[in-house]
């Protein structure tokens, strides 16, 4: 009885700071978008209107997450009003004068919706992973059968009878009892919906610019070489990609529907690289952490762009997300010899198809060590790490003798010796700051937040890996550009 009243009182006590919560959260959702506004407006005129509508959009999250499904919908709504009011032209009126202005503000309101809507079903999700079946989560009675007298929750048993604990909200064990079923999986549908919208915006946005044309012609060159013979131009000593691996690809999809079918094309891979991206997440990180990490990656600029033009690009973000969702997908403690070949195919198509992304090669590799180390120890991860570059070495390396080498000469010229550009390593960087600078910055700051609350080393040294491959890109192409003035 007297563990029942002080159960009984906690829970009281639980809800009455809830609805505190939740008031204030309310309130922050009509004043905070109207401050942050006005802090924006004198510099309205220096940046894009898309970047002040991802600033207001990470305090929709923010207010989201500290409060209920009415304060994310109110702060989705205010910002969207503000937004169109004091930083889209004409500034202080009730219209917005051009166009993607207006789709800015609606796709914000969209976003901000579905954000507010997402981390609720993150925080319930979250509640119901860390309290199993049985056992009495919090502001329930003790009563429930599973619980013990003291009102904790029950715990698993292990083979040899010792307890087990739990599996913490976000934990790599949540996120794999988590699965990919349709009821759960309704916030990663509405994300691909959105950056589906987006990116179909582009996709008849204008013809096709010199390298869509180049590559597919190539691809109807490629095919009418294999099936008739016909003599084609050099092709491997001067492309930055394989001609024989997207090109083909993205020409019968041209062939099929035209310009905008190969361009549907790119939208479909980096659909599914968003959906890897939520996959691999959710088993790193948890449900909540996957839909934040899929609807930033949705909405970013090179995302929508890469999805609505027909070139390799899309293709190799495809490759390699599928690459880091297989790194994690198996078992910590299991046999994954399988799943480490299909990682080395994976790496050996994406630098086939783009000799870039040789860059994350190593990134991958990486990050088959740390997934695997906390549980299955060192050996077991060197020995992951060593299979994939075993596999991919092997197939590059079948692929350039087949050949020849006018392949090797096509990669040193086009991804090692450069012709220098006109832009300096400072506008490649600043460049790269105006399309993803926002999710750099949040990277970071998970990282120092990790470590400085002592979340384990492993932890924080692979949300710093996750992180450098965030800006491998652009500190790459700043080098190259640096070297080669």
């Amino acid at each position: 009885m007297t563990t029942q009243s002080a159960s009984s009182s906690g829970a009281g006590l639980c809800g009455v700071r809830t609805a505190r919560r939740d008031l204030i959260a309310i309130l922050a959702a009509l004043a905070v978008p109207v401050v942050l506004t006005a802090a924006l407006v004198p510099f309205r005129g220096s940046f894009p209107s898309t970047d002040a509508a991802l600033t207001l959009l990470l305090m929709v999250a923010a207010i989201a997450a500290c409060g209920c499904r009415l304060a994310g919908l109110a702060a989705a709504a205010s910002a969207a009003g503000w937004f169109g009011y004091s930083l889209t032209r004409p500034y202080e009126r009730s219209g917005i004068g051009h166009p993607a202005d207006v789709r800015t503000t609606i796709v914000m309101l969209a976003t901000g919706a579905i954000v507010a809507e997402g981390v609720v079903w993150g925080r319930q999700r979250a509640v119901a992973v860390s309290w199993p079946a049985g056992a009495s989560s919090p502001g329930r009675s003790p009563g429930i059968a599973g619980a013990g007298v003291s009102g904790r929750p029950a715990t698993k048993k292990s083979a040899a009878g010792g307890p087990l604990a739990p599996w913490p909200a976000g934990s790599h064990r949540a996120g794999e009892a988590a699965g990919w079923g349709v009821r759960g999986g309704w916030p990663l549908l509405a994300v691909l919906a959105v950056q589906a919208l987006l990116s179909l915006r582009l996709v008849r946005a204008n013809t096709a610019f010199q390298d869509e044309s180049l590559y597919l012609w190539a691809g109807h060159l490629q095919w009418a070489h294999w099936l008739h013979g016909t003599a084609i131009p050099p092709f491997p000593s001067y492309f930055s990609g394989g001609p024989v691996i997207y090109p083909p690809v993205g020409a019968l999809a041209d062939s099929i529907g035209g310009l905008a079918g190969a361009r549907a094309l790119s939208l479909a891979f980096m659909l599914g690289a968003t959906a890897l991206l939520w996959g691999a997440t959710g088993r790193l990180y948890g449900r909540r952490a996957a839909f934040f990490a899929a609807a930033l990656f949705a909405v970013l600029g090179p995302t929508l762009h890469l999805g609505a033009f027909a070139t390799y690009d899309a293709m190799k973000v495809f490759l390699v997300a599928l690459a880091a969702w297989c790194v994690i997908r198996p078992p910590a403690q299991g046999r994954a010899t399988g799943w480490m070949i299909t990682v080395g195919a994976a790496l050996a198509l994406a630098n086939a198809a783009a000799y870039s992304s040789v860059l994350f090669d190593l990134l991958v590799l990486l990050l088959a060590v740390l997934t695997a180390v906390p549980e299955a120890g060192v050996r077991v991860a060197i020995r992951r790490a060593a299979t994939v570059l075993i596999t991919a070495v092997a197939l590059l390396a079948a692929g350039l003798l087949a050949g020849g080498d006018s392949y090797l000469s096509g990669f040193v010229l086009t991804t090692l010796s450069r012709l220098p550009g006109s832009a300096s390593p400072l506008a490649v960087l600043a460049d790269s700051w105006s399309w993803a600078g926002l999710l750099a910055v949040l990277a970071v700051c998970g990282v120092v937040i990790s470590w400085a609350s002592g979340q384990g080393r492993a932890r924080t040294w692979l949300l710093a890996l996750l992180t450098a491959a965030a800006v491998a890109g652009p500190l790459n192409q700043a080098r190259l550009t640096a070297r080669l003035r």
